[in-house]
């Protein structure tokens, strides 16, 4: 109606706000993020053993739901490890003997077991290698970007902060604050 105020932007507004305010760094949102990056990964490794042998397993509503499952599980673990203070030399056979471990479990929940380890063994070695070399390639290409995405803008803020020096004293600038 004409009189009416729409209240739709200022909702919107509203969770937008609320959405900018949480804290990035909260343990809830670390593992949401990790969460996605294992549905991600899993997703582009099954795929590309959809790519390597096209209809090698029967694809079903139930083995996407439940690779979406363990996909989830497997980048927890991998938060789990990155917050670790292990050495990398533990943390990646670690992580590969784990991965290994909820893939065969996968295979058993979803009956792929005699298709995967009585007929084509090998197969599943070579995919199951390809996959886990290429999705660590894909998060060590993904750190590198955030890296220099970060030193970038630590950089841009360095020199605004040089700027900011006074050069006589080395001191900050004075500055007017209003509380």
């Amino acid at each position: 109606m004409k009189g009416e105020k729409d209240n739709t932007n200022e909702f919107t507004s509203g969770i937008g706000d609320l959405i900018k305010s949480a804290h990035h760094n909260s343990l809830l949102h670390t593992i949401v993020e990790y969460a996605v990056k294992g549905m991600v990964f899993g997703s582009f490794a099954f795929a590309l053993a959809e790519l390597i042998v096209p209809n090698w397993l029967p694809i079903t509503h139930w083995s996407m739901a439940t690779m979406l499952i363990v996909d989830i599980l497997l980048g927890e673990i991998t938060l789990g490890f990155f917050r670790s203070d292990l050495p990398w030399i533990v943390i990646v056979p670690a992580h590969c003997v784990l991965t290994l471990i909820i893939s065969i479990g996968w295979i058993f929940v979803n009956n792929w077991q005699a298709q995967v380890f009585h007929k084509d063994l090998w197969l599943f070695i070579a995919i199951y290698v390809a996959g886990y070399v290429c999705v660590w390639l894909g998060l060590l290409l993904y750190s590198m970007c955030i890296t220099a995405t970060m030193n970038k803008k630590l950089n841009k803020f360095n020199k605004n902060e040089a700027t900011d020096m006074d050069d006589t004293t080395g001191d900050a600038a004075d500055t007017d604050i209003n509380l």
